[in-house]
């Protein structure tokens, strides 16, 4: 005898076939909005330290105190000088 399928998972693998998702996909997505754990994907890759972090970070800090008409580009060219290579939106 076979177990009876609730009609919103019976929609959810009709709606999975139509759009090429496997029937496993479509039930493990409806076990997530189940739980309340939503459709977010996760963090990817590990890890990473932040650049400005350490030495660097207490200079950058302490440089518009010495220089307070520094633009966000001067700095970011007083860091690649001084070894750490970043873009002027980290700076920000």
């Amino acid at each position: 005898m076979p177990a009876a399928v609730s009609t919103d998972l019976g929609e959810r693998v009709a709606a999975a076939g139509q759009f090429g998702i496997s029937d496993s996909s479509a039930i493990r997505i409806g076990q997530r909005d189940q739980a309340c754990i939503g459709q977010k994907p996760g963090r990817m890759g590990g890890h990473r330290r932040p650049i400005l972090d350490g030495e660097a970070g207490k200079w950058l800090l302490a440089r518009p105190v010495l220089k307070p008409d520094l633009t966000m580009r001067a700095l970011t060219v007083e860091l690649t000088a001084r070894g750490v290579r970043v873009a002027v939106t980290v700076v920000r």
